[in-house]
């Protein structure tokens, strides 16, 4: 998760890493993966977190809103239960911030000279975020696979969209 915002943060990190824990949310919900949704969320989670976190609040408070936003809008999303979301949003936001920490545990112990220097303004520094992000989509692909297999021809009902078997989707 990102300390300080500026615009490059957002576009390199801010809103691969929205779309990432949005695909785990939806996968963790159990709600196939519906991709202009997960891209509309995606990147509206990530303008509404970039804006909240250039408000003077308290360390902490932008990681709780992040979790409430991502909850609310995949149920907005999707009509899903909030109960349903909130679980899925948390796992989410723990999977992200999990994969950062060994990221930048096993990073700074093989590359030092790279994690030296944690400014946001530090291109190589926005590129190290890459991995867990990568970790994170991946996560939320194989739950998704794995979600597929055990619905054995189910029906997932969106709204707004037509009902379609799980294993042609």
């Amino acid at each position: 998760m990102i300390t300080k915002v500026n615009l490059l943060s957002l576009l390199i990190l801010g809103i691969p890493e929205a779309i990432a824990e949005t695909v785990v949310a939806f996968a963790f919900a159990r709600i196939l993966l519906p991709w202009k949704r997960i891209f509309i969320v995606g990147i509206t989670l990530a303008l509404t977190v970039f804006l909240v976190r250039l408000l003077p609040l308290h360390f902490g408070f932008h990681t709780l809103f992040t979790l409430v936003a991502l909850a609310v809008y995949v149920r907005i999303a999707t009509g899903s239960p909030l109960s349903n979301t909130i679980k899925s949003a948390t796992i989410a936001l723990m999977l992200l911030v999990v994969s950062e920490f060994a990221v930048e545990v096993i990073g700074s112990y093989l590359f030092p000279t790279l994690f030296s220097s944690k400014q946001p303004e530090n291109i190589s520094w926005l590129l190290l975020g890459w991995p867990s992000i990568l970790f994170v989509f991946a996560v939320g692909l194989y739950t998704d696979s794995r979600n597929r297999k055990s619905m054995n021809k189910t029906y997932v009902r969106i709204p707004g969209e037509k009902i379609i078997p799980s294993d042609r989707r």
